[in-house]
């Protein structure tokens, strides 16, 4: 009897050791469970914050689009406390490049998709370059910008510059 109690010692210390091994492998599964919950919460809230930037992008272009009219039917816009001394022309200039400016860095750090940017960057440079009142603003003003949307401007609106004979200022 003797070797009998000596087997069941020794099978309940395997049993035991078997539940751990299930617990752990259990714990595992439930730990990559969790992590795979909380990566699928966070892509959802990239997408959430991407589509806000689109929507950020969409009301600056609004933004434009309302700003441009209101000098179009030239309503009365209050300059009195324009401490630029700036024109209306000038200011509707500043407003839009200051927007350019601003869909410039989202792109740099990864709010403006590279897939989008092409047309973006369409617009901006086809805008400063066939309108008069913004080309000559940026070409007066650009110092009030950071340098590297200047090297950006410069470069991307050189070309364009050329085919439509304007002398873009290089300062």
């Amino acid at each position: 009897m003797g070797g009998i109690t000596k087997m069941s010692e020794c099978t309940r210390k395997e049993l035991v050791f078997t539940y751990a091994k299930v617990f752990e492998l259990g714990a595992a599964i439930i730990t990559l469970i969790i992590i795979a919950i909380n990566t699928w919460q966070m892509n959802t809230n990239i997408i959430e914050i991407k589509k806000s930037v689109e929507l950020d992008a969409n009301k600056i272009a609004h933004s434009h689009k309302q700003a441009i009219n209101k000098l179009l039917i030239d309503e009365k816009i209050d300059f009195k406390n324009n401490i630029f001394n700036l024109s209306k022309e000038e200011a509707l200039g500043f407003l839009l490049l200051n927007d350019y400016e601003n869909l410039f860095r989202m792109h740099a750090n990864g709010l403006i998709s590279d897939k989008d940017w092409p047309n973006i960057k369409k617009m901006i440079c086809g805008i400063i370059t066939s309108n008069e009142y913004i080309y000559r603003f940026w070409r007066d003003h650009r110092v009030a910008f950071r340098d590297d949307f200047v090297k950006f401007v410069d470069s991307e609106t050189k070309s364009i510059a050329k085919k439509s004979n304007l002398k873009i200022a290089s300062h």
